[in-house]
Formats: structure tokens, C-alpha cells, sequence
């Protein structure tokens, strides 16, 4: 019965087999704990997600809305700036990077009402001469590949009227799930917006105002400039996970963060391997050094921010910690295999397909709180698959590399084909082979047994 425990890649399996292993034998792995873990996570997140309500009333500060662009396309980029003039705001502004600086005649007979402005090469200095350059009480932050729905600017403010509350993000949804990956980025997107986020804002503690739509006070923003344009890892300046950092600070002050459910904006999933995977690569990256930062510090393990240590501990150790338990179980398994004659019956050969079954009802009992439909739930096996074998594997590479990249964000060189394949290795070598290494002889072992 020991050998059970190889099998249980996935936490309800793995749950199930666990307890049952506790009251046969009265042994408790710690395989069981870690199960045990991310269920009473997601279990608190649930809870107080169902006590989420989004805030009411009425609030009408001036907002500035603030265009970061680089490299944009601008038929993408007038749609943008199209939906955000649909809302009404005080002012838009459009931040230019200095790498695209001829764009700006272009944009100026385009938006001939919206103030253009050249920024130092980096996100976070086009955000920051932005803000300053703003008049709005409120500013919005909004990406240049985002369209906002309407009304969406007057909804996110309205946590604003609660002063202790300094920063409100939106609902972003993505627009199109055309590839696998468009579809595991909204099945993503759509998890934060019915458990996540919800859960979080009712504790006063969003980790990430995202960084397609958030709101903050332009005055907190300006107490708070030179740290949020001075972040450091290592020695080295990041300019990456600028929306991370700010809200970082912000809860680092005391203050709390929001999230608007009604406040809806959409944006463009990846499409294509390579884009997911940097993008996914790159927000994990900014994750752990926003993390390892956080658990350094006080505030973070206050009573009133205990469900934020929580997910943000869970966040960080589980990719790590799965891959490190399997590789365990993976030596303790091998003598027996070893011992034993293997004995192909019915389980060996349907091994795949139990597996799958296993991994997709994990995954469909978590998706329940958001309502995942019909087109989804199809979806849910091949999901299931693309979060073992590349999120698991690239949430390892980013743990282990968040050292890594550029203290101005190039698009073109992030996305070398030598980067990608580099990427793919060490996600190769790291997480898939544990993973399937601990399937294929755990199906050995179950069949030398007779899935006794």
C-alpha cells in the first residue's frame, strides 16, 4: 500500500489515497499535508469569496487615464483609446517610450484630445512621468491592448470613497481563446475573478492590482515614487512586475486594495506557444521576487493579512514542492519495481486515461465557484494536461531563476528562439521528466500489486 503514494500527482487522488493510508496503517505522509494544504487554501479563498459584494454608491473624483506604449499596433491601440473615451475620463494621456518616439506625430493626428508624452526608455518611467504630468485625483492605469466596457471608469473609483482603500483593480477577462493557450489564460483569468480577487478584497489585501486596469490616488503615488521606481533583486533594478511592486508598497503602508468586480475591462490572450510561455515565465519571475521580498517582512504575518501570507506562500512553494515530492516518492518506489516481475493487466494499460480522469475532476471540483461552461468543461482534460506538463514545469524555472532579466523590458529580445529553447530544457529537465517518470513507474508499481 505504500507505493500508493506515487500516484497521487494530482491533491484530491492524492488526498484520497493518503487518509485512507492514515487510517489503515496509522501513518500520515507528508504528501497528505501538502494536499491537505492547498484544499484549506482553497477552501478560505471559496468561503470568503461567497461573502464578496462589489462596492456601491456614489464617488466622482477627476480621473487621469494613463497609456503606457511600446511597440503597439495602432489599430489595437485605438480601439483602446476608443473604449476609454467612451467613459468620460478628466483627461487620457499617452506615454510613449523613447524607443518609438517618431510615434508621436503619428498619435497626435490620430488623438488630437489626447496629450502625448515621450517617456525614458521602461514601463515604469512612462508611468511615472505620466502621473506626475496627470491633474486627475484618481489615476487609471490601463493597458494598450485593453478595452474597457462602459462605465468601467466610474465603477473602479468607487472603492475609492473608503480612505483606508488606495488601490482598486478591475475584472479583466480575456477576449478570445482561439488556441489551448488562449483557453488555459482565460480558464486562469476567469479562477481570479470568481475566487481569488473576490476572496482577497474582502480581506483588504489584493496581491496584484493587474496591471491591464487598476485605479490609484495620484498623491499615495507620489509619496511612494521613488521605491516604486527603484526595485531591486539581486543587486539589479527590475522594470518588469511594476503593477506587483505598487500594490506591494501600498499594503506595505498600511493601506488596503480592491478589487471591482463591475469594473469590467478585456484583453488579448496569448495565442501562440512561445508567447504563453514567456509571458507566463515572466509574470512568475516577477512573483517570486515580489514574494521573497513580502515573507521578509512584518506586516505581511499581521493577524489582518493572514488569508494574503497564506496565498502568497501556497502561490510560491507548490510547483516547487510537487516536483520535489514526486522525485521522493520516485526513490522510494524504484527498489520495488526493481524486485518485482511487472504484470500488465487492465490498470497498465488504461493508466493514461485514469490519470486524466484524476487530474481533470481535481481540476473541475476547484473551477465549480466560477461556472465554467460548456465549451470549458470540454476544454477541462486538455487543461488539465497543459497545467501538469508546462505550468508546473515553468512555475519551477521561474522559482529558480528570478534573477533573470532585463532592467528595461525589450520585447523582441525577451522572445530569442535561444531563450525559448534554453526555457524549454530546464522545464524539460526540472519538471517534465519527474512528472512522468513518477506516472510511468507508478503504473508499474500498481500493476506488480494487482491494484491491491
Amino acid at each position: 500500500m505504500k507505493n500508493l503514494q506515487a500516484k497521487g500527482v494530482d491533491v484530491l487522488i492524492l488526498l484520497f489515497v493518503e487518509v485512507y493510508n492514515a487510517f489503515i496503517t496509522h501513518k500520515l505522509y507528508i504528501y497528505a499535508f501538502f494536499a491537505l494544504l492547498l484544499w484549506v487554501v482553497w477552501g478560505f479563498k471559496v468561503y470568503y469569496a461567497k461573502k464578496y459584494k462589489p462596492f456601491k454608491g456614489d464617488y466622482g473624483p477627476t480621473v487621469s487615464v494613463i497609456v503606457p506604449v511600446f511597440q503597439e499596433r495602432l489599430d489595437v491601440l485605438r480601439e483602446c483609446i476608443k473604449s476609454i473615451k467612451l467613459n468620460n475620463p478628466h483627461e487620457i494621456l499617452i506615454v510613449v517610450d523613447e524607443r518609438n518616439k517618431e510615434l508621436k506625430y503619428t498619435l497626435k493626428k490620430i488623438f488630437p484630445y489626447v496629450k502625448i508624452l515621450i517617456a525614458s526608455a521602461g514601463k515604469r518611467n512612462a508611468i511615472d512621468l505620466g502621473i506626475r504630468m496627470a491633474s486627475g485625483e484618481i489615476i487609471a492605469l490601463v493597458s494598450s491592448d485593453t478595452i474597457l466596457e462602459k462605465n468601467a471608469i466610474s465603477e473602479i473609483v468607487k472603492p475609492l470613497a473608503q480612505p483606508e482603500i488606495e488601490g482598486v483593480c478591475g475584472k479583466v477577462v480575456a477576449n478570445n481563446s482561439d488556441s489551448p493557450y488562449s483557453m488555459v489564460f482565460k480558464w486562469l483569468t476567469d479562477m481570479r475573478n470568481a475566487i481569488t480577487y473576490p476572496a482577497l478584497s474582502v480581506k483588504g489585501s489584493v496581491q496584484v492590482l493587474i496591471g491591464e486596469f487598476y485605479a490609484i490616488r495620484r498623491e499615495t503615488y507620489l509619496k511612494l515614487l521613488k521605491r516604486f521606481l527603484n526595485q531591486k533583486f539581486a543587486g539589479k533594478r527590475f522594470d518588469a512586475g511594476d503593477d506587483g511592486w505598487i500594490t506591494t508598497l501600498l499594503l506595505e503602508q498600511g493601506y488596503k486594495t480592491a478589487y471591482q468586480s463591475t469594473a469590467v475591462a478585456k484583453t488579448k490572450a496569448p495565442d501562440k506557444f512561445a508567447d504563453f510561455i514567456f509571458q507566463q515565465l515572466r509574470w512568475g519571475r516577477n512573483s517570486v521576487r515580489r514574494t521573497l521580498y513580502i515573507l521578509r517582512q512584518r506586516w505581511c504575518w499581521t493577524a489582518k493579512r493572514w488569508l494574503y501570507a497564506l496565498h502568497t506562500v501556497t502561490n510560491l512553494i507548490k510547483s516547487p514542492l510537487l516536483i520535489v515530492l514526486l522525485a521522493w516518492a520516485l526513490v522510494g518506489l524504484y527498489p520495488s519495481l526493481v524486485a518485482t516481475p511487472i504484470q500488465r493487466d487492465l490498470w497498465w494499460k488504461f493508466r493514461a486515461l485514469i490519470f486524466l480522469a484524476g487530474v481533470s475532476l481535481t481540476r473541475g471540483v476547484k473551477s465549480i465557484p466560477m461556472k465554467p461552461k460548456i465549451k470549458q468543461l470540454l476544454f477541462l482534460p486538455i487543461y488539465a494536461l497543459i497545467s501538469l506538463f508546462i505550468m508546473v514545469p515553468l512555475k519551477v524555472v521561474a522559482t529558480l531563476t528570478p534573477w533573470i532579466g532585463t532592467e528595461i523590458r525589450v520585447e523582441n529580445g525577451e522572445k530569442s528562439k535561444g531563450t525559448l529553447i534554453a526555457t524549454m530544457l530546464l522545464m524539460f529537465v526540472i519538471g517534465f521528466l519527474p512528472i512522468w517518470a513518477i506516472l510511468s513507474l507508478a503504473a508499474v508499481a500498481f500493476s506488480c500489486e494487482g491494484y491491491a
